[in-house]
């Protein structure tokens, strides 16, 4: 093999493993998630749901507010939320506010409420 055909093979290669390595380096990023998502189920003392219970987080620095109301299962979810400290606050018409701050959340955070309570009153 000549110099110059040696030359010849390595131009043609070089940018199928410059491609490769963009190409494996690029999927490993995939695989961070930037934001996480709260999910959870509304429910009363007694362990029933609580269907139509809006549910708002309120991001306690930069005062950002995402809300969401609960299916008939009780079941809720807020996705894309931000790396921060949240105030959660849960209101259903019957039943007292639920209010819990000081939520934090880092990048990738995925945290279910099992049972956000829900009593009744005013």
């Amino acid at each position: 093999m000549t110099s110059r055909s040696l030359l010849s093979a390595r131009e043609k290669l070089s940018p199928v493993v410059c491609l490769a390595f963009f190409l494996v380096v690029s999927s490993l990023s995939f695989g961070q998630q930037l934001t996480g998502t709260l999910s959870g189920t509304t429910r009363d003392t007694t362990g029933a749901v609580v269907a139509n219970a809006k549910v708002t987080m309120v991001n306690q620095l930069s005062g950002d507010i995402r809300t969401t109301v609960s299916n008939s299962s009780g079941y809720f979810s807020i996705t894309a939320i931000q790396p921060g400290t949240y105030t959660v606050t849960v209101e259903a018409a019957g039943f007292k506010q639920w209010k819990q701050g000081g939520i934090a959340f880092a990048q990738g955070d995925n945290p279910q409420f099992r049972k956000l309570p829900c009593r009744l009153g005013k």
